[in-house]
Protein backbone atom coordinates (compact mmCIF):
# COMPACT_ATOMS: atom_id res chain seq x y z
CA UNK A 1 0.00 0.00 0.00
CA UNK A 2 1.40 3.35 -1.03
CA UNK A 3 1.00 5.96 1.76
CA UNK A 4 2.34 8.82 -0.30
CA UNK A 5 -0.03 11.43 -1.68
CA UNK A 6 -0.11 11.69 -5.45
CA UNK A 7 1.14 15.02 -6.85
CA UNK A 8 -2.29 16.15 -8.09
CA UNK A 9 -3.77 15.36 -4.65
CA UNK A 10 -0.98 17.32 -2.96
CA UNK A 11 -1.78 20.43 -4.96
CA UNK A 12 -5.48 20.10 -4.09
CA UNK A 13 -4.66 19.65 -0.40
CA UNK A 14 -2.29 22.63 -0.53
CA UNK A 15 -4.95 24.76 -2.17
CA UNK A 16 -7.51 23.76 0.46
CA UNK A 17 -5.08 24.54 3.28
CA UNK A 18 -4.17 27.89 1.73
CA UNK A 19 -7.87 28.76 1.37
CA UNK A 20 -8.47 27.83 5.00
CA UNK A 21 -5.49 29.90 6.13
CA UNK A 22 -6.68 32.91 4.12
CA UNK A 23 -10.16 32.47 5.58
CA UNK A 24 -8.78 32.51 9.09
CA UNK A 25 -6.68 35.55 8.23
CA UNK A 26 -9.76 37.32 6.90
CA UNK A 27 -11.61 36.58 10.14
CA UNK A 28 -8.80 37.84 12.32
CA UNK A 29 -8.33 41.02 10.30
CA UNK A 30 -11.64 42.60 11.32
CA UNK A 31 -10.99 44.96 14.20
CA UNK A 32 -12.37 48.03 15.87
CA UNK A 33 -11.81 49.98 19.07
CA UNK A 34 -14.51 51.06 21.50
CA UNK A 35 -13.91 53.88 23.97
CA UNK A 36 -16.04 55.81 26.41
CA UNK A 37 -13.49 57.85 28.36
CA UNK A 38 -15.56 61.03 28.50
CA UNK A 39 -18.86 59.41 29.47
CA UNK A 40 -20.69 61.54 32.03
CA UNK A 41 -22.30 58.38 33.44
CA UNK A 42 -20.65 55.36 35.05
CA UNK A 43 -20.42 52.29 32.80
CA UNK A 44 -19.83 48.80 34.19
CA UNK A 45 -19.33 45.39 32.62
CA UNK A 46 -20.78 43.83 35.77
CA UNK A 47 -24.13 44.29 37.54
CA UNK A 48 -22.37 46.54 40.07
CA UNK A 49 -21.78 50.26 39.76
CA UNK A 50 -19.61 52.57 41.84
CA UNK A 51 -21.09 55.95 42.80
CA UNK A 52 -19.04 59.15 42.92
CA UNK A 53 -18.73 58.78 46.71
CA UNK A 54 -17.07 55.37 46.21
CA UNK A 55 -20.08 53.35 47.34
CA UNK A 56 -20.80 50.22 45.29
CA UNK A 57 -24.40 49.48 44.41
CA UNK A 58 -25.74 46.14 43.18
CA UNK A 59 -28.91 44.89 41.54
CA UNK A 60 -30.91 45.22 44.77
CA UNK A 61 -30.16 48.97 44.84
CA UNK A 62 -30.78 49.67 41.15
CA UNK A 63 -33.90 50.09 39.06
CA UNK A 64 -33.85 49.15 35.37
CA UNK A 65 -35.13 52.07 33.29
CA UNK A 66 -34.03 51.14 29.77
CA UNK A 67 -31.73 49.25 27.43
CA UNK A 68 -28.53 50.63 25.95
CA UNK A 69 -27.96 49.52 22.35
CA UNK A 70 -25.35 50.51 19.78
CA UNK A 71 -24.62 48.54 16.59
CA UNK A 72 -22.17 49.02 13.75
CA UNK A 73 -20.40 47.13 10.96
CA UNK A 74 -16.66 46.86 10.69
CA UNK A 75 -15.55 46.35 7.07
CA UNK A 76 -12.16 45.87 5.45
CA UNK A 77 -10.53 44.75 2.22
CA UNK A 78 -7.26 42.99 1.43
CA UNK A 79 -7.49 40.92 4.62
CA UNK A 80 -7.53 43.89 6.98
CA UNK A 81 -4.89 46.02 5.27
CA UNK A 82 -7.48 48.48 3.94
CA UNK A 83 -10.21 49.42 6.45
CA UNK A 84 -13.47 50.49 4.81
CA UNK A 85 -15.24 51.69 7.93
CA UNK A 86 -14.44 53.75 10.97
CA UNK A 87 -12.29 51.70 13.34
CA UNK A 88 -12.56 53.86 16.46
CA UNK A 89 -15.93 54.29 18.15
CA UNK A 90 -16.30 56.63 21.11
CA UNK A 91 -19.57 55.72 22.81
CA UNK A 92 -19.55 58.61 25.31
CA UNK A 93 -22.07 60.76 23.39
CA UNK A 94 -24.33 57.79 22.67
CA UNK A 95 -24.24 56.75 26.34
CA UNK A 96 -25.03 60.32 27.40
CA UNK A 97 -27.97 60.55 24.99
CA UNK A 98 -29.53 57.17 25.73
CA UNK A 99 -29.09 57.33 29.53
CA UNK A 100 -30.52 60.86 29.68
CA UNK A 101 -33.47 59.88 27.44
CA UNK A 102 -34.26 56.93 29.75
CA UNK A 103 -33.89 59.00 32.92
CA UNK A 104 -31.05 56.78 34.10
CA UNK A 105 -27.86 57.33 36.05
CA UNK A 106 -25.56 54.52 34.82
CA UNK A 107 -25.10 51.59 32.42
CA UNK A 108 -24.44 48.13 33.88
CA UNK A 109 -23.97 44.67 32.38
CA UNK A 110 -22.32 46.16 29.28
CA UNK A 111 -21.64 43.45 26.71
CA UNK A 112 -19.84 43.70 23.36
CA UNK A 113 -20.45 40.99 20.76
CA UNK A 114 -18.82 40.72 17.35
CA UNK A 115 -20.20 38.31 14.78
CA UNK A 116 -18.41 37.52 11.55
CA UNK A 117 -20.40 36.96 8.39
CA UNK A 118 -18.96 33.78 6.89
CA UNK A 119 -20.42 34.51 3.44
CA UNK A 120 -18.54 37.79 3.10
CA UNK A 121 -15.44 36.05 4.46
CA UNK A 122 -15.73 33.32 1.88
CA UNK A 123 -16.19 35.85 -0.92
CA UNK A 124 -13.16 37.78 0.35
CA UNK A 125 -11.04 34.62 0.33
CA UNK A 126 -12.18 33.56 -3.12
CA UNK A 127 -11.51 37.05 -4.49
CA UNK A 128 -8.04 37.20 -2.87
CA UNK A 129 -9.18 39.97 -0.52
CA UNK A 130 -10.55 42.28 -3.20
CA UNK A 131 -14.16 41.92 -2.05
CA UNK A 132 -14.92 43.40 1.38
CA UNK A 133 -15.35 41.31 4.51
CA UNK A 134 -16.43 42.34 7.93
CA UNK A 135 -18.30 41.80 11.14
CA UNK A 136 -21.27 43.23 12.99
CA UNK A 137 -20.56 44.62 16.44
CA UNK A 138 -23.38 44.87 18.98
CA UNK A 139 -23.03 46.75 22.27
CA UNK A 140 -25.76 46.06 24.85
CA UNK A 141 -26.30 47.11 28.44
CA UNK A 142 -28.88 47.94 31.08
CA UNK A 143 -29.65 51.58 31.83
CA UNK A 144 -30.31 51.92 35.56
CA UNK A 145 -30.84 54.48 38.29
CA UNK A 146 -30.68 54.24 42.04
CA UNK A 147 -33.89 52.76 43.37
CA UNK A 148 -35.03 55.31 45.95
CA UNK A 149 -37.85 53.03 47.09
CA UNK A 150 -35.34 50.36 48.19
CA UNK A 151 -34.63 50.19 51.88
CA UNK A 152 -31.36 51.74 52.99
CA UNK A 153 -28.73 49.22 53.89
CA UNK A 154 -26.59 49.19 57.00
CA UNK A 155 -22.83 49.00 56.64
CA UNK A 156 -20.50 49.15 59.63
CA UNK A 157 -23.40 50.25 61.83
CA UNK A 158 -24.22 53.31 59.71
CA UNK A 159 -27.18 53.81 57.44
CA UNK A 160 -26.42 54.15 53.76
CA UNK A 161 -28.89 56.16 51.80
CA UNK A 162 -28.93 56.52 48.01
Amino acid sequence: MDLLIAPHQRSTATLLLATLALGLAACSATRSHIRMDESPYPVSLSPLVRATDGEVYGAEDLQLVGDFTYDYRSLHMLFGVLPMSRMRHDLAQEIERQVADAGGEAVVNLEVTSTYNSWTGLSAVLSAGVLPAGSTVEVRGDIVRLDTSAATSVEDGEERSP
